[in-house]
Order: C-alpha cells, then structure tokens, then sequence
C-alpha cells in the first residue's frame, strides 16, 4: 500500500511540476522575445520595414506564435524607432485546462549613429 500512495504521490507531483512549466513557459519566452527586441529596435536595421522582418524573424524562431500584422513599427523625424509588439498564446495542459496569455510591450530607441 505504501508504493501504490508514493507512485499516486509521485505522479501528483510530475503532473504539477509539467503544469508549472506549461504556465510558466510562455512568460519567460515573452521576456526573452521584449530583451531581444529592445535591443533590435536600439542597435540593428535602419528601416521601418527591415526592423518589422528582423521582428518577426526573432519572434519566430523563440517561438512566439506571431504574425507581421502583430508588430507595429514607426520612426519619428527625429530618427528614434518605436516598435508595439502584441500577441496570444494559449497554453492546453492536456486537454483538460486552456488558458489564453495575452502579451504586449513597446520599446523604443535611437537610429544607429545618433545620440540623445
């Protein structure tokens, strides 16, 4: 009896921690995709619709489900790039829970060459 309650208890437990990561996964890939951009928007392509591909490329290859039509890039005159990214995921943990995240965040910086 007291395998059967410590292979119950352990399973529990294997059961737990694979739903942690689940929940968890897609807020850490998020961070990952906003640290990446910011430093694409500061320090990489010097036009409004290479900087979106070079966004989508990132994106894509972290993982984040995201289209071109999720990331808005613009240019001021003064040179500085803004670029709004917003997205949904959904996490299924083995069909028996869906929850749907909705990311976003917006960075900003300099054209290459400039200073403030």
């Amino acid at each position: 009896m007291k395998k059967v309650k410590a292979i119950i208890g352990l399973a529990i437990f294997a059961l737990a921690c694979y739903s942690g990561f689940l929940l968890v996964w897609p807020h850490y890939k998020a961070w990952e995709y906003e640290s990446d951009a910011r430093d694409i928007v500061r320090f990489s392509v010097p036009t409004v619709s290479d900087m979106r591909e070079k966004l989508l490329e990132k994106g894509l290859e972290i993982g984040i489900p995201i289209e071109e039509s999720d990331i808005q890039v613009t240019q001021s005159y003064e040179g500085e790039f803004m670029a709004a990214v917003a997205w949904v995921e959904q996490v299924d943990i083995l069909g028996y829970y869906q929850h749907t995240y909705e990311f976003s965040f917006e960075v900003g910086g300099r054209e290459l060459g400039t200073r403030r």
